[in-house]
């Protein structure tokens, strides 16, 4: 290739990244984001602008036209709840709260995995099933072949997949399902036609709801590492829970809005369950509870909103545990300042994460809080589980990590616990974890601080 040749082609990829650059920069994003987009695309603009072009949309309206805004029904649980976080969730567009719901955490895989099982035996109208990962694996085969069985006995089965999370899932795999009657279907294929969506919006909802009111939901996802019928060395650290009460009806309302979206199908309408139905062993007294969903398809980022509003709210303790942590700059602050006021702040993070990038780029997050005062447990195993507490104001459990990819781009599902009992057993479950952790202790170094730098930049393009 001649010099001119050369030349020429350099100036044409700028000039191809100049109008990527004013579209990303026409968007709401965050510092990192877009100093991380800006080098890629005019430092290598023939591999930057084309990457932009599949992952980098973000809240884009088309996306936002293609997929309609959440919509629930507006009834109040109580006039007598009276909470900051609630009100400020209430005024971004979130559901109010239900009460009479009734709760329990799985506090294993074991468990886990029995409860599903249990509650999809238990199907007489529908299960709906909404996964990032399903797994071709024995925790993957013995759910697929309960909902086949389900399946050919005419109860209605919808199986929702994320296109990026089960990749590795074929359509061989699935297949028994569909020729039982049960339907399939892939959210945002990474192989999709133009417009349709953006490979870069993943659906990381994880719930499935039985007959409209039965529901088990949280971080695991549907393998062998998040759940199996007996402990493995392999085997995750997690959190999920099963629901019985009226907030299977939010939950209904999420998965009807992403089935539509992805199959352009109406989904059968709710039908109120007969609560009596089902049952309810180890399952705590009713609680008040509220859904708070995130993603393009909700207008504001509510969850990211209501975690500083609980963080700049509480008074006595903050404890978190999140696989990942690479949080917004507002959210880090928040939580810094919670701790330099005397908040015990508490953070379990695994020693050593599936995901090397983001275990490089949490560093100068964990630094920070240290400083300030928090305290950072490092669990010696994987830790997936995705749950906070506030006081003993509210509870968090679902699958939002505490990164920019799941509080400003995923679509997640969050479940607020306002009631006291339910808030103590997940403070409880984070007491028992921290047990088992040691001591997280920073390490320094020029080499370190560079890489760390460089995966802090380029984790918002991940």
């Amino acid at each position: 290739m001649s010099w001119l040749s050369a030349h020429l082609l350099i100036i044409l990829g700028w000039l191809l990244a100049v109008p990527a650059v004013l579209h990303m920069l026409s968007q709401r994003r965050t510092p990192q984001s877009v100093w991380a987009w800006l080098i890629l695309m005019f430092a290598f603009p023939w591999v930057g602008v084309p990457l932009y072009l599949v992952l980098g949309g973000r809240k884009m309206q088309q996306l936002m036209n293609s997929k309609s805004d959440l919509v629930f029904d507006d009834r109040q649980c109580s006039a007598g709840l009276e909470n900051e976080v609630h009100a400020v969730l209430c005024s971004l567009g979130i559901p109010a709260a239900w009460q009479g719901n009734r709760i329990r955490l799985h506090l294993d895989g074991t468990e886990a995995f029995e409860q599903l099982l249990e509650l999809l035996d238990g199907a007489q109208r529908s299960i709906w099933y909404s996964t990032f990962i399903f797994a071709d694996d024995e925790t993957g085969c013995a759910v697929l072949q309960r909902l086949t069985a389900k399946a050919r006995s005419g109860v209605d089965v919808r199986l929702l997949l994320d296109g990026v999370g089960c990749l590795h899932t074929s359509k061989t795999f699935v297949a028994p399902l569909v020729r039982a009657g049960g339907h399939v279907a892939w959210f945002m294929p990474v192989l999709h036609r133009p417009f349709r969506g953006r490979s870069n919006l993943r659906n990381h909802r994880k719930h499935v709801i039985v007959d409209g009111n039965g529901v088990w939901a949280g971080g695991r996802n549907t393998a062998v590492e998040y759940m199996g019928s007996g402990n493995r060395p392999q085997e995750w650290t997690d959190l999920s829970f099963s629901l019985i009460g009226p907030a299977g009806r939010v939950f209904s309302q999420v998965f009807q809005s992403d089935w539509y979206f992805a199959t352009g199908q109406e989904s059968p309408p709710w039908v109120p369950p007969n609560v009596g139905s089902q049952g309810t062993e180890g399952i705590d007294d009713a609680q008040v509870v509220q859904l708070i969903p995130a993603g393009p398809d909700v207008p504001n980022d509510a969850l990211l909103s209501g975690l500083l509003t609980a963080a700049f709210a509480a008074d006595r303790r903050i404890w978190l545990v999140s696989p990942y942590f690479v949080p917004p700059d507002s959210l880090i602050d928040a939580l810094c300042l919670a701790a330099r006021r005397g908040v015990d702040v508490r953070l379990v993070v695994p020693q050593r994460s599936n995901h090397l990038l983001a275990d490089w780029a949490r560093g100068p997050h964990l630094r920070a809080l240290k400083e300030a005062g928090g305290t950072i447990h490092a669990y010696p195993r994987m830790i997936h589980a995705k749950t906070a507490v506030f006081d003993s104001s509210i509870a968090l459990v679902g699958s939002a990590n505490m990164d920019e990819r799941s509080l400003l781009l995923n679509y997640e599902l969050m479940l607020a616990i306002y009631s006291a009992t339910g808030i103590a057993t997940v403070a409880d479950w984070i007491n028992s974890q921290v047990e088992e952790c040691e001591a997280w202790e920073p390490r320094h170094g020029r080499t370190r601080a560079m890489a760390e730098a460089f995966a802090e930049t380029m984790s918002p393009l991940l």
